[in-house]
């Protein structure tokens, strides 16, 4: 119930909250004008894991973008905060990766990721996987704003 009650605050004014954590400038790009184009998105950019959780710390953030690959705190290690985290432990992420090892990969699903990208993105499929996980995100929170 407290994600759900998150989910909802973070999107106030219908406007959903996007937090962009990649060390590629390139790519934060890409992700972000993805995301602008197809939803009505307020998007914040860091470049390492470390950031990424202060700035969830600091702000109610609908939906993560988590690259694997990050100086100073790598995606897993992240991923294993938030998930350890009271406060974050529901936050949908999509983990970003130019790792194509299923090692990486499994252990990311078996931390609850919504969904992964593998680099080098390709703007068609990735904003279709995009749009997917805030379509759930989006019939999530109208399912929790029903109930109460």
């Amino acid at each position: 119930m407290a994600g759900a009650v998150r989910l909802l605050v973070s999107r106030m004014n219908n406007v959903t909250k996007v937090l962009i954590a990649d060390d590629d400038p390139t790519t934060r790009s890409l992700l972000g004008q993805l995301l602008l184009r197809d939803c009505e998105c307020s998007i914040t950019e860091v470049d390492n894991g470390v950031e990424a959780l202060a700035r969830l710390n600091e702000g109610r953030y609908s939906m993560l973008v988590l690259d694997m690959n990050m100086p100073f705190m790598g995606g897993l290690d992240t991923l294993e905060v938030i998930r350890n985290s009271a406060l974050h432990k529901a936050l949908p992420v999509i983990m970003v990766t130019a790792e194509g090892e299923p090692a990486f990969v499994r252990k990311a699903l078996a931390l609850g990721i919504a969904d992964y990208l593998i680099k080098p993105l390709e703007p068609v499929r990735t904003a279709e996987r995009l749009s997917r996980v805030l379509h759930a995100l989006q019939l999530s929170t109208s399912a929790s704003s029903r109930r109460k």
